[in-house]
């Protein structure tokens, strides 16, 4: 084109390089591979055009599954109908087309999630009473049993919820608390308080609260410990 329009052009030294793959395959491979079959470059144009004809009918079917398995859908979560792909053939196959960008990589983890029990069981809370504090961690605490009304009852965070963080002054809201822990939508679903009354004693596995914290007037502590 540029002959016949008598048009001047700079060549890039580059493009003789075969440092570079594409030019390896350019200057190298392809010569050989057309030497062998003529229609080379024919072909893979062909084989092109039937590969993204093939990707839509994909779209669309991964498409038709997905508006059936999307049970609700917000800026910070998605949830699926898990029975809708089990139904499927070849569910790792939908699962990765729907999924990949998510940053999962164990695809065959993936797949197995399809076949357990829905929910996440918390553990086993066990109470002891004990002499002194010997450890801390986020999975148990240390209260003043006498502070503590029996039985203790174990129940899902509701709207409304406040309590008095160990180590601040006043009460907050537990929303407000789960907010600025940064906490994601599925996260705050599976928060779980352990009662004493109406008050509360924990946040299990988040923070413990100030009312019932070890003083020096304490006679006996109570270690709450989740396994």
């Amino acid at each position: 084109y540029a002959k016949d329009k008598k048009l001047k052009w700079r060549e890039d030294s580059s493009n003789v390089s075969t440092k570079y793959m594409r030019n390896k395959l350019r200057h190298d491979v392809i010569p050989i591979l057309k030497s062998i079959n003529p229609n080379l470059l024919q072909n893979f144009q062909t084989t092109l055009n039937n590969l993204n004809d093939t990707a839509d009918i994909v779209e669309e079917r991964v498409n038709a599954v997905l508006k059936r398995s999307i049970e609700s859908i917000d800026n910070t979560e998605i949830k699926f109908k898990i029975s809708e792909f089990k139904k499927l053939n070849n569910p790792k196959a939908y699962l990765h087309e729907i999924l990949k960008d998510y940053g999962f990589t164990e695809w065959t983890d993936v797949v197995n999630l399809l076949d357990t029990q829905s929910g996440m069981p918390l553990g086993i809370l066990c109470f002891e009473t004990v002499d002194d504090i010997t450890k801390t961690a986020t999975h148990l605490i240390y209260v003043d049993k006498a502070l503590v009304n029996f039985p203790l009852k174990l129940r899902k965070w509701e709207e409304g919820d406040y309590f008095y963080p160990l180590g601040m002054k006043g009460k907050k809201k537990l929303s407000k608390y789960l907010k600025d822990e940064k906490l994601s939508l599925f996260e705050k679903e599976h928060v779980w308080l352990l009662m004493s009354g109406n008050d509360i004693v924990w946040v299990l596995g988040k923070r413990p609260d100030e009312r019932f914290k070890i003083t020096e007037h304490t006679k006996q502590i109570l270690r709450i410990e989740l396994k």
